[in-house]
């Protein structure tokens, strides 16, 4: 299963929401369960697939990267305080792999499905992004929605995922090195 990091930048609001590219669902009943880093949990569930809609670097699954999208951007949304107004909301991919025409067409047409307004961007998300803050007086008013995926890298996942653990631990009252040991002990 590939998992690729997914990146939603929220420009008006300067919210970077980073998920994994995962969607969990319920074999039985074909209803999706969640997605993102909560599907872990799933992982040796008998009625619950995890799966990632891509291969290869590229949707393959079309109908699960649809509403894995459509999900995480929600969250994003809920963390910007931004309406979920999707139809109004410009989108620019950038992916980092060449692509071709036909890797382009599917992204447009997953994406299409939410907004009308949906742009390919030859630029990694990082040069992108840089263009914008570069002009600041567009990018606070800007309805740009910045979508990134790439394989993920999982040992910077994971430090990422200790690190809100470590500082979410601190607010209850436990230090590093507890949370560290806590993570030993699990062998």
């Amino acid at each position: 299963m590939e998992q690729m990091a997914i990146t939603i930048h929220i420009c008006e609001k300067q919210i970077i929401y980073r998920e994994l590219g995962l969607i969990a669902y319920n074999i039985q009943t074909d209803k999706v369960v969640t997605v993102g880093e909560e599907c872990l949990k799933y992982l040796e569930s008998d009625e619950i697939a995890v799966l990632s809609p891509f291969a290869d670097g590229k949707i393959a699954e079309f109908e699960l990267a649809v509403v894995m999208f459509r999900e995480l951007l929600k969250r994003a949304y809920v963390k910007a305080g931004v309406k979920s107004r999707f139809k109004r909301r410009r989108f620019t991919i950038c992916t980092e792999q060449t692509m071709t025409s036909i890797d382009k067409k599917v992204i447009m047409d997953c994406f299409y499905q939410m907004s009308k307004n949906v742009e390919i961007s030859d630029t990694t998300y990082q040069e992108h992004s840089r263009m914008l803050l570069g002009n600041q007086a567009t990018d606070r008013k800007s309805k740009e929605i910045i979508i990134a995926f790439e394989v993920e890298d999982h040992a910077a996942f994971i430090k990422d995922s200790l690190q809100r653990i470590i500082e979410k631990a601190a607010g209850w009252g436990m230090s590093r090195e507890e949370v560290l040991r806590l993570c030993k002990d699990m062998d």
